[in-house]
């Protein structure tokens, strides 16, 4: 059985004051771990919209406080919507569920992105892991495909985090533009909220 561990900090989008309050804004976090190879994802939803969203998926009436098996329908809903693509593989990854979290309008959904070998194999190949030790990945060959909720709510934008050693570069995705690409780096210094998973 698959538990949390450890709840690491919240982090703050870095965007401006307007966009980061909006009720259209949904906040993505990504890291990856080197340790484990794979992508730790914390992703903040609207609850209303993801609600609609999933019961339009199922073909039936889905809330979050009192539907059957919330976890077995979300682990199903999120692979369809989201995906990591490293080092411009072909090959989709798959995900591995941990959980969620919610709160008054928001929920946060926690699960891994596990690429597949070739993928890591790529992104290591690209990576100076001699000028750069703490890099565990070259986000230059990371894309992120986020369309949770683009089909209930098509104004949606997802803001993505993804973490590179003590950095954070910055993306977003929308229905124009569903995937989101790291070419630049700028410096936040607020620690990330990924829960990391363990087996038992």
């Amino acid at each position: 059985m698959k538990i949390f561990s450890t709840a690491i900090l919240l982090c703050a989008v870095c965007t401006t004051p307007a966009l980061a309050h909006s009720a259209h804004a949904q906040i993505t976090e990504v890291e990856f771990n080197p340790v484990s190879q794979r992508f730790e994802v914390a992703m903040k939803l609207d609850t209303v919209a993801l609600e609609d969203s999933v019961s339009v998926h199922t073909g039936q009436q889905f809330r979050l406080e009192s539907a059957k098996h919330v976890d077995v329908v979300l682990a199903t809903w999120i692979p369809q919507r989201f995906r990591i693509q490293c080092a411009r593989s072909s090959v989709r990854g798959t995900v591995r569920w941990i959980g969620f979290e919610p709160e008054l309008h928001t929920v946060w959904l926690y699960f891994e992105y596990v690429p597949s070998a070739d993928s890591v194999a790529q992104l290591r190949k690209t990576t100076n892991t001699i000028a750069v030790p703490d890099r565990a990945i070259d986000p230059n060959d990371v894309t992120v495909e986020n369309k949770c909720l683009l089909d209930v709510r098509p104004d949606i934008i997802h803001f993505i985090q993804l973490r590179d050693g003590q950095t954070v570069r910055q993306g977003h995705c929308s229905l124009l533009q569903p995937r989101a690409s790291f070419p630049r780096q700028r410096r936040v210094f607020r620690p990330g909220r990924v829960h990391r998973a363990q087996s038992r």
